[in-house]
């Protein structure tokens, strides 16, 4: 066969010159990848984290130095996509690698090896500590760390477990080895709280075991295997979890869009929004703390406010408020001067006005009242 026909566009071309054409992985630019993550977290590299723990970060560290697609392989590429996101998920404006972290990067690997190479990256992901940059985790009573990430990390595991479960069978048992192991963990967490009556503990930990076991399934429905798990989920404990998330949670715990215009909440991984609706304290820390100016207090607090109109029903917008007015230099009168007349009236009467006049201490109480009906269902 000659040359012609092996490649006719490089038939005048000498043979040394021939280079074969190596697959290249199709997303988001490297570079334009790195000013999204710096876009929401601006203070990334303030943070200082390093160890096997934080590998993540490393990994966005070649970005720095101006990396772009020839640096990366097809798995070093998803494992860029998959640092970037853990990076940021728990921030104002994710990035959007979802659906090439979940699906497009394994279902049109090149081969074998690449897909391969893909695996040990789950693998990893499992041991890093993400913390520093969510604050949507909780410790059990016993101090078990159970983690909104893991949600995300569900969503690669049942990915890598889909794309890999007849050619590297081995593989794709011990990942779904490590799914089991984490589900037990999620509600063995549960479990904990509901021995130690923790109530307010067990709202919260809904939220993420709803969060993480619904990316699980969602995953595992795109690869086809719907029922792989359902079984195993079924549980007592996780129905519990779900069902208090569902009636209860979800609503408080959008996607909290309205949150994203202030841009003086990315000053500061401070200013991450904890679980819903317990936001008093995020209020109180947003008054008093020396990054933000009465200006920008004012612009989150008309964001807070057009988010609570827009959704109607959460009332964790009202706990932020009433931490914001009652902790703010000079009170909610200096922050009303520069909202618009409109916004501030939302404010100072009516519902809105009625659900920041309850106390702390009391609106907690009600919560935990309302968990009361779950447990003796």
């Amino acid at each position: 066969m000659d040359l012609q026909t092996l490649n006719p566009a490089h038939s005048n071309l000498p043979l040394e010159v021939i280079i074969p054409e190596v697959p290249r992985p199709r997303g988001i630019e490297p570079q334009l990848l790195l000013k999204q993550v710096l876009n929401t977290v601006p203070y990334l590299a303030s943070l200082n984290l390093k160890g096997p723990h934080y590998q993540y970060l490393e990994v966005l560290e070649p970005l720095f130095e101006g990396a772009s697609w020839e640096h990366f392989s097809w798995s070093q590429y998803f494992e860029l996509c998959v640092a970037a996101h853990f990076t940021t998920v728990a921030t104002f404006v994710p990035t959007d690698v979802d659906n090439h972290i979940r699906f497009k990067l394994w279902d049109s690997a090149p081969d074998a090896e690449a897909l391969l190479q893909m695996i040990p990256v789950v693998l990893k992901a499992y041991h890093w500590d993400t913390t520093p940059l969510s604050t949507r985790w909780v410790h059990s009573p016993s101090g078990h760390l159970l983690e909104g990430h893991k949600g995300e990390w569900f969503s690669i595991a049942a990915a890598a477990y889909g794309a890999s479960r007849f050619k590297f069978p081995r593989h794709a048992q011990e990942l779904l080895a490590l799914i089991h192991q984490e589900i037990s963990h999620e509600e063995r967490v549960i479990q904990e709280l509901l021995d130690a009556k923790d109530k307010l503990g067990l709202l919260r930990a809904s939220v993420l075991v709803a969060h993480n076991l619904g990316d699980l399934v969602r995953v595992m429905e795109i690869w086809g295997l719907p029922n792989l798990l359902s079984e195993r989920l079924n549980t007592p404990t996780l129905e519990l979890a779900g069902k208090i998330n569902r009636d209860l949670m979800a609503v408080e715990n959008s996607r909290h869009f309205a949150l994203r215009e202030p841009r003086a909440l990315r000053k500061n991984r401070e200013f991450l929004l904890p679980l819903g609706p317990f936001f008093d304290d995020w209020g109180k820390q947003l008054a008093l703390h020396p990054d933000l100016t009465p200006e920008d207090l004012s612009s989150i607090a008309e964001a807070l406010i057009q988010g609570w109109l827009r959704l109607k029903g959460p009332v964790g917008y009202s706990r932020a408020l009433a931490g914001l007015e009652t902790h703010a230099p000079g009170g909610i009168r200096n922050l009303l001067k520069a909202l618009p007349s409109r916004v501030a009236k939302l404010w100072t009467s009516g519902a809105l006005r009625q659900l920041c006049d309850v106390s702390q201490a009391r609106f907690e109480a009600q919560w935990a009242r309302k968990c009361d009906y779950f447990l003796a269902s």
